[in-house]
Parts: C-alpha cells; structure tokens; sequence
C-alpha cells in the first residue's frame, strides 16, 4: 500500500473509477448464462410456433446485444483506468 501514499487526487479517481468498473463488469458476465438459459427455454416451451419463436429470440438477441455493449464499456473504462494509474505510479516511482 505504500504504493498508494503520493497518489493524487485524479489518481484516486482513477482507483475508484476503475474497481467500480470492474465490480460491475464481473457482475455483469454471468447475467449472459442466464440470457442463454432463456433460449433453450424458448425452443422447448414454444412448441411448433414459428412466429413465438422468432420474437423470442429477437428479445434475446437484443437483450445480449444490450449485456454484451455495457460489459464492453465497462471491461474498457476499468483497463483503461488502471492502466493509466500503473502508468502514472511507474513514472512517481522512477
């Protein structure tokens, strides 16, 4: 921790900026196993019901569209973040 100690305060936000993204991001991921649980789902309780199907599908297909864009921001902010706090500490350091 002594890492931490000549931080600034853009710095900090970096840190916090980037373990909130992160904490987001992991709690995002697994919403997508529980999406996918939803097609095998809709190919089983919709029957021969073609049109039930597709719009089924159509939701989910948007609905991971949805998990997969907002776990692509986050995942970015919170490398992009800590690279930047890593990059900052090397240079303090030398």
């Amino acid at each position: 921790m002594k890492y931490y100690t000549f931080i600034t305060g853009f710095e900090k936000f970096l840190l916090v900026g980037g373990t909130l993204a992160a904490i987001l991001a992991g709690g995002i991921l697994p919403s997508i196993s529980l999406v996918m649980g939803h097609v095998a789902v809709a190919f089983t309780a919709g029957g021969s019901n073609s049109e039930s199907i597709v719009a089924t599908m159509s939701t989910i297909a948007a609905i991971v569209m949805m998990i997969a864009m907002s776990l692509f921001v986050f995942s970015y902010i919170f490398f992009a973040f800590y690279q930047h706090l890593a990059e900052n500490i090397c240079k303090d350091l030398r």
